[in-house]
C-alpha cells in the first residue's frame, strides 16, 4: 500500500473517530494494519478500542506504537488506558514517559502545559510536573553531558515562555526552582 493511500486511510479514520463512528474508524485502521504495523494506525486503533471499552486490547496496540515511535500522545493514551484498568503504577509510568519528551516533542509540551494549568490538579501535582523538568528525560540528571544541552536549553526556553503566565504562586515558584536547577545542569554540562 502506498504512503499516500495510508495517509488517506488514517485521515479518514481520524475523522470517523472524532465523529464517534467507532466501527468505521476501526475498519479504516484495520485496513492500514493489514499491510503494515504502522505506529499511528496502531495508536489510533488502540484509541478506538479504549472508546469501545476494549482497554486491554488497546494497551497492547498502543504499546507497540510507542515501541516504534515514542510520542507524547501515545504515552498519554497508554496512561489513560492503564488508569481505566486501575493500574496506577503503569499509568504514572506512561505519563512520565510523555513528560520525558517535554522540550523535545511539541505535542508533549502542549499536553504538559495543559496539565500544569489545570486548576483541578493539586498544587503538589502541578509543582512536581514543573520541577521534574530537571529530572525526567535525562540519562543521569546529576551528571548532565553535552548531549543533554539541547534538551536543557529547550526546557529553559519553555519556562521563559510560560512562567510569566503562571497559573498561581505555586506554579510561579515551581518555574523559578526548575529554571534554577536547569541552569545549574546547563553549567555542569558545559564543563563536561
Amino acid at each position: 500500500m502506498s504512503g499516500h493511500k495510508i495517509d488517506r486511510l488514517l485521515d479518514a479514520g481520524r475523522r470517523a473517530l472524532n465523529a464517534g463512528k467507532l466501527a468505521e474508524a476501526s475498519s479504516l485502521f484495520d485496513r492500514v494494519l493489514q499491510t503494515a504495523k504502522h505506529p499511528e494506525a496502531l495508536h489510533l486503533k488502540g484509541a478506538t478500542l479504549i472508546q469501545q471499552g476494549q482497554v486491554t486490547e488497546a494497551v497492547a496496540l498502543i504499546e507497540q506504537a510507542a515501541a516504534h515511535d515514542a510520542r507524547a500522545d501515545y504515552f498519554c493514551d497508554l496512561g489513560t488506558a492503564y488508569f481505566i484498568l486501575c493500574d496506577s503504577a503503569r499509568a504514572e509510568a506512561a505519563y512520565r514517559q510523555a513528560l520525558a519528551l517535554v522540550g523535545d516533542d511539541p505535542l508533549a509540551e502542549v499536553v504538559w502545559a495543559d496539565a500544569i494549568d489545570d486548576p483541578t490538579r493539586s498544587q503538589h501535582e502541578r509543582q512536581d510536573l514543573i520541577e521534574d523538568l530537571n529530572e525526567v528525560g535525562f540519562a543521569d540528571p546529576a551528571h548532565p553531558t553535552a548531549d543533554d544541552l539541547p534538551l536543557i536549553a529547550n526546557r529553559l526556553a519553555l519556562i521563559e515562555e510560560l512562567a510569566p503566565y503562571a497559573l498561581d504562586d505555586v506554579n510561579a515558584a515551581a518555574f523559578a526552582e526548575a529554571y534554577k536547577d536547569l541552569m545549574n545542569m546547563y553549567d555542569r554540562a558545559l564543563r563536561q
